[in-house]
């Protein structure tokens, strides 16, 4: 058995209930099946078929009377981002479909309905296929309550179509508060640093079981992997994303040498880092934080210049003229992570443009792509990207030409590793007014 300190740290603070997210398959079926044992909590997970063990509603008695019915469902964009092989043996259904049929099944036998979700609000529908976020829905169904995650967002509580709802991220908790003398729900999201430290004098003690895991944890982040001869930094999101960043650079290189495609794209996260000039293991997680794979797939100037100019939307004129970052990716979430950089292309956007219009130049090794857009090239992209999430339909429906095992962690890692690494080539783009 292998160790799980996250799954003893939840043991020790009595979690009664555990809602499975994107991430928790990344592991494969039987090392999620140990996860969930070892937190000795109910798995909740009503759009979860298969051999893991879970339920799909419980229901909690309350000391004071009071039943509460929680369902949990999780996105249906697992199917899409997700590897075949870690999949196997288990399917994750349509969550509204679930989520309906297990609201049904609680009727007559609860006070108040919680429907926990791992996924969030605000999802337009992508080429006809599943949405990833589906909170819209859910909060048709009639639960009092719907607990939302995985957009790393905070939304404090409001009324979506009758139901109560919100979102925490992983620094927050939610306080809910269910009244007996009426059907009334109090909620709100409270900072993690909130309230008393520990509710159980287990979880101090898992504490000091812990610190041994974390001091070693903090030992392997501090290893030096290497070095770059200068700083590769994201200066800004505006700065980088108008004039380029050496991170971005960097990335694509590591792509590009990867994959052995003709050009790369890749993105930022949405917080500014900066990578060396020494390289430490912790250092490279904060500005790659995902094990994301690549994948090489086929492309022409049409699909190019459709990608780019979602790339372009990225931009706006404020009243005064100057260009700043546009609403399109701060609401209802900071979506920084959707604008592309690309390596090997050449490319200009004019920002004046109508959308749609703003890509002016497109070309390759001499070639007017904006031309000859029947010319053909290989992508690299990770593979988020190809999942064709953020706007990017047009990289789902392009052919595959290959898939490498390593995730970029590990590319990077071998990359960095006892080298000093000289500055990548700057990205070939411009954008004006």
């Amino acid at each position: 058995m292998r160790p799980f300190p996250q799954a003893k740290a939840l043991r020790a603070f009595h979690l009664a209930g555990y809602v499975p997210g994107n991430h928790d398959f990344n592991f494969g079926k039987e090392i999620l099946a140990e996860f969930l044992k070892e937190t000795g909590a109910v798995t909740l997970a009503a759009n979860l078929e298969g051999t893991l063990p879970s339920e799909k509603w419980h229901v909690w008695k309350m000391d004071d009377g009071l039943s509460v019915g929680i369902v949990g469902v999780i996105t249906d964009y697992v199917n899409v981002w997700e590897q075949k092989e870690n999949l196997k043996g288990i399917a994750v259904t349509d969550c509204v479909l679930a989520a309906r049929k297990a609201y049904a099944e609680l009727k007559g036998k609860r006070d108040y309905t919680v429907c926990v979700y791992h996924g969030g609000y605000d999802d337009p529908l992508m080429e006809g296929r599943l949405r990833e976020n589906r909170a819209e829905e859910l909060s048709r169904i009639g639960f009092d309550v719907l607990l939302t995650s995985h957009q790393h967002i905070v939304r404090q509580p409001f009324f979506l179509q009758g139901t109560i709802t919100l979102q925490a991220q992983g620094r927050n908790y939610t306080l809910l508060d269910f009244h007996k003398d009426r059907h009334l729900v109090t909620a709100e999201v409270l900072s993690s640093g909130e309230g008393e430290r520990y509710p159980h004098e287990e979880g101090e003690r898992a504490e000091r079981e812990l610190l041994p895991f974390q001091e070693e944890t903090l030992r392997e982040l501090k290893k030096v992997l290497g070095h770059t001869v200068v700083p590769f930094a994201d200066r800004g999101k505006l700065e980088s994303a108008m004039h380029g960043s050496a991170l971005a650079d960097f990335l694509n290189q590591v792509q590009i040498e990867a994959t052995g495609a003709d050009i790369s794209a890749v993105s930022l996260f949405n917080e500014p880092r900066t990578l060396g000039s020494v390289v430490t293991l912790g250092n490279l997680i904060s500005c790659y934080p995902f094990a994301n794979t690549l994948v090489k797939i086929e492309v022409n100037g049409k699909t190019l210049k459709e990608a780019l100019e979602r790339d372009a939307s990225y931009f706006d004129l404020d009243r005064k003229g100057n260009i700043v970052i546009s609403d399109r990716f701060l609401i209802p979430k900071v979506e920084h992570y959707n604008y592309d950089y690309y390596q090997n292309l050449r490319y200009r956007f004019s920002i004046g443009n109508p959308l749609g219009h703003r890509v002016t130049e497109l070309s390759w090794k001499g070639h007017d792509l904006l031309k000859e857009s029947g010319t053909i090239l290989s992508l690299a992209v990770n593979n988020y990207r190809y999942s064709g999430t953020g706007g990017y339909g047009m990289y789902h429906r392009s052919t595959v030409l290959g898939e490498i095992g390593e995730d970029m962690q590990e590319l990077l890692i071998k990359k960095l590793k006892g080298a000093t690494v000289p500055l990548p080539p700057k990205g070939d783009f411009s954008v004006t007014k």
